[in-house]
């Protein structure tokens, strides 16, 4: 094994990650996770909401294309739990 990689593996977690990076464990992580989720969920659904509701073309792990202005059927093509 490489000197380098050594090193590495010593440092821990820290020492394979670039600098800057963010390290989160427990309850904090989950709870960042799961926001993030939110927003990005709001944002895909959000402009299919109201009169002027856009359609969406979504295309599922087996290649199904599903094109809806419904949230909930774009939630459940997006497998999300």
């Amino acid at each position: 094994m490489s000197s380098s990689m050594a090193l590495n593996t010593a440092a821990g977690i820290s020492g394979m990650l670039k600098d800057g990076h963010q390290s989160l464990e427990g309850l904090d992580a989950a709870t960042l996770r799961n926001i993030s989720a939110a927003k990005e969920l709001s944002r895909i659904v959000s402009t299919s909401l109201g009169p002027n509701g856009m359609n969406k073309l979504v295309v599922n792990h087996l290649e199904k294309i599903t094109v809806t202005s419904d949230c909930a059927t774009i939630v459940q093509e997006l497998e999300i739990s």
